[in-house]
């Protein structure tokens, strides 16, 4: 069958039954590895795979090829052809000689994920460390068997030379392991707020590193390789998570209300739920009564009942399954709490926002010693200088609160995973998800009552999505449950009422900011509260409240406001509010001052060369003419404007500030910066994004090609959020279930983009895929006000908002 697991294990035991694997000195280690492989490992086989061995991440096959075992999955960002040029780089040999090996827990190595841009620049040293550590060990066996020093010899595309004699790495290894551990040692890229892994001990390798190759002999690190998975992709060869099916296989669906409702934590078993199993048992809703005689017409059609309120149903045939999720007749109580509905949405964030009130509007010692008092309610990330004493002294001060909407994932295809529980083990097959492999594992294991190392997980491509702790982990967690339920392998598919309705979102936010400047433009205070729903999500990063540019006084607070919707981190979470509001504020103080907007920023951010640097890569490519903002208005019904933005992304929003300090030039990051150029139909409040010059400078550039590609993905992403994406609610549920009531942009209404990707060989590599995103907010809306003199403070920014704030300014 296509996708059969059974299929790719029997191909990967014939392969290796052929003495393709590397050895170099025996070991029983060596072998229980191979032997792991070669079987692919039963689910009861102990996990997780060993990190520090060259054996967990590269085969040398006989015929001279190289094999990849590494964990980042491939989720459109190209990180899989990333990470094959870094391994080809440091082996010396071609792409044409290098694969990767299907992501599965039983056969590769814990080696990280792509969150947080995070899967070339800390994936990617583990797979250096790796490929240097194993050129080594071969260039030491060349010598030995042609009788030439080491460093006498020449390699390319794995065939190494000397003394007039060859032989190739296929040659030298004769089928056996290496049993070599790489050294481990605390990572530079970890140490900024990197999560679980930051200041630990692990193998790595920057580039350049001693025992890596010299930057300045590259020869496929730094060029523009197409992507490996496309030929497959384009032909229809590719194999997707959905098109998996196993003997055996029964189909399931869930069934729960259209739309969730407030969120209402669960506890299963004494283990406090993540959103996975939460949302897996129901959310909000109680389940009062199941009519299992409501599908008994239904052929083989029958009902599972799960912890807390789960409710699903499986049969042989996934349209009957479709039918009995459908006809299945359930009762739930009324929500445990109601929501605000969207009107009302940034009130109650506001309103409801902490308890510390006294202590958020002083300027003094109290401010911190209740921040402290009371974490819960409020983070305090930067506090400089006396903002107060600042703002009184400022010639010109600017005040504006801006807003910003929930919004979904939103992936094209639905979320599917097939999963097998026994007794002793489960093996669970799905698409990339954000926690990459041994995540999910680590999750679905308390719910089954199994140890973590006895789940398996498998991963195949899948449809487009970023970001997790979402639908893509609710459908491992829906399939594992009914599995265990049936004792039948089982594969969940969700409607697309389940996507959009039982999404974790990103969270809305209010912002008010206040803003002065003296008599010669130059920036002397920055006040930024935010207000947001309680939640496990990022804080902005510093760069994007204020920290790029030099602000003498400047404080940053989150006030936290009670739980409404289920939230997590999406594409570039927690940026969106902060870069629209931080670039509207910096483009109004500078339209106060009178002066260009660029150059507003060029004489606030003095030595500040690397946001320099893609501030002037936008303006040269864009053709930026300096003049004010909004002095070239017309009074035609359609007018054009362009606009500026700086964007960018700190996994867990980077280290905080304490008072009198701020760690920005701690947070390493990629600048990034865009200039858009609009169209207003001032008529019908459409806006039209006509180009996008967007910019990013991520460090050592693995591949500039599929940078320039998600440069343009982020830029066209970051617009479709901007101008039509919200999640809408009621005062019960969620009310975008489809595409209809949850709008994007569509193909006709699409920018040209500009991608600039700015190369730097002496620094190490920083994350690309999430940066250039949220440029387009700031960008949007700053054009917005070029074009109409008008500012629009919200997003989306869709034509009842643009023509509401243009009728309040007298704009017709």
């Amino acid at each position: 069958m296509t996708g059969s697991v059974h299929e790719s294990e029997f191909s990967r035991r014939a392969f290796l039954k052929g003495g393709g694997a590397l050895i170099v000195g025996f070991s029983v280690a060596g072998a229980g590895l191979l032997a792991r492989r070669a079987s692919a490992a039963a689910p009861s086989s102990a996990l997780p795979i060993p990190v520090d061995q060259v054996d967990s991440y590269l085969t040398v096959n006989a015929d001279n090829t190289v094999t990849l075992y590494n964990s980042v999955m491939e989720r459109g960002q190209g990180s899989m052809t990333g990470l094959l040029q870094i391994a080809a780089e440091e082996l010396d040999v071609g792409m044409h000689q290098i694969s990767h090996a299907r992501i599965d827990t039983a056969t590769t190595p814990n080696s990280g994920s792509a969150a947080g841009s995070t899967g070339i620049s800390i994936g990617g040293t583990y797979v250096r460390a790796a490929a240097a550590t194993a050129r080594q060990a071969l260039l030491a066996m060349a010598s030995t068997q042609l009788g030439v020093p080491a460093a006498s010899l020449t390699v390319s595309d794995g065939v190494a030379s000397g003394g007039g004699r060859s032989v190739t790495y296929g040659q030298l290894v004769g089928g056996k392991l290496f049993n070599l551990t790489i050294p481990q040692k605390v990572q530079s890229g970890d140490t900024s707020g990197f999560g679980p892994s930051s200041f630990a001990l692990r193998p790595g390798m920057q580039p350049g590193e001693p025992g890596t190759k010299p930057v300045s002999q590259y020869k496929l690190v730094g060029k523009p390789v197409p992507r490996v998975d496309t030929p497959d992709i384009v032909t229809g060869k590719m194999v997707y998570s959905g098109d998996v099916r196993v003997p055996g296989m029964l189909h399931g669906r869930v069934v729960r209300p259209r739309g969730q409702s407030a969120l209402k934590r669960l506890v299963l078993n004494t283990v406090a739920t993540n959103y996975t199993l939460e949302l897996a048992a129901g959310g909000g809703q109680t389940v009062l009564s199941v009519d299992e005689r409501s599908i008994k017409h239904i052929d083989g059609a029958q009902v599972v009942h799960g912890p807390g309120n789960f409710v699903g149903v499986v049969a042989p045939q996934e349209y009957d399954a479709i039918r009995a999720a459908a006809e299945l007749k359930v009762t739930w109580a009324e929500p445990a709490s109601p929501l605000p509905g969207n009107g009302n949405l940034a009130g109650t964030l506001k309103e409801t926002a902490g308890t510390t009130s006294n202590y958020l509007t002083s300027e003094d010692g109290n401010l911190f010693v209740g921040l402290l008092q009371q974490p819960q309610t409020a983070l305090l990330q930067t506090w400089m200088g006396d903002v107060k004493s600042g703002l009184a002294q400022a010639a010109k001060t600017v005040s504006a609160s801006y807003k910003t909407s929930y919004l979904a994932h939103g992936p094209v295809g639905p979320h599917n995973a097939v999963a097998d529980v026994t007794p002793t083990g489960a093996t669970i097959i799905h698409q990339a998800s954000y926690v990459g492999p041994y995540g999910v594992a680590a999750e679905i294991a308390p719910l089954l009552g199994l140890p973590a190392d006895s789940v398996r997980e498998i991963a195949y491509q899948g449809s487009s999505f970023y970001g997790g702790a979402s639908t893509d982990r609710d459908a491992t967690a829906a399939a594992a449950l009914m599995s265990k339920a049936v004792g039948k392998p089982v594969r969940v598919q969700f409607m697309r009422w389940d996507e959009h309705g039982w999404d974790c979102y990103e969270v809305a936010e209010v912002i008010d900011l206040r803003g002065g400047v003296d008599a010669h433009g130059k920036l002397v205070a920055f006040d930024y509260v935010s207000y947001v729903q309680k939640a496990d999500t990022m804080p902005a990063t510093n760069f994007l409240t204020g920290g790029i540019y030099s602000i003498p006084n400047r404080k940053v607070v989150r006030r936290v406001a009670p739980t409404l919707l289920a939230v997590a981190i999406i594409r570039s979470p927690g940026d969106r509010g902060s870069a629209f509001a931080t670039e509207q504020m910096i483009d109004e103080l500078a339209y106060a001052a009178k002066i260009d907007p660029l150059e507003f920023r060029r004489q606030n951010m003095q030595g500040n060369t690397r946001w320099l640097e893609v501030l002037d890569a936008v303006a040269k490519a864009s053709n930026w003419q300096p003049r004010v903002a909004a002095s070239t208005l017309s009074d035609a019904n359609v007018v054009t404007g362009r606009g500026f933005g700086f964007g960018t992304h700190v996994y867990n929003g980077g280290l905080q500030g304490l008072p009198g300090l701020d760690f920005t030039t701690l947070e390493p990051t990629t600048p990034a910066a865009a200039v858009a150029e609009i169209e207003v139909n001032k008529k019908t409040g459409k806006i039209t994004v006509k180009h996008i010059y967007a910019a990013c400078a991520p460090g050592l550039v693995v591949n500039p090609a599929r940078v320039a590609d998600q440069v343009m993905g982020a830029a066209i992403q970051g617009t479709s959020q901007a101008l039509y994406e919200e999640i809408k609610f009621d005062k019960t549920n969620v009310t975008s279930l489809d595409w209809a009531t949850y709008p994007v942009l569509r193909f006709k209404d699409h920018p040209n983009v500009t991608p600039i990707v700015l190369q730097h060989l002496d620094e190490t590599p920083r994350g690309a895929g999430e940066e250039p995103l949220t440029t387009a907010f700031g960008a949007i809306a700053n054009a917005f006000f070029d074009a109409t003199g008008v500012r629009v403070r919200q997003t989306p920014m869709t034509p009842p908002v643009v023509r509401d704030v243009l009728a309040r300014a007298g704009v017709k």
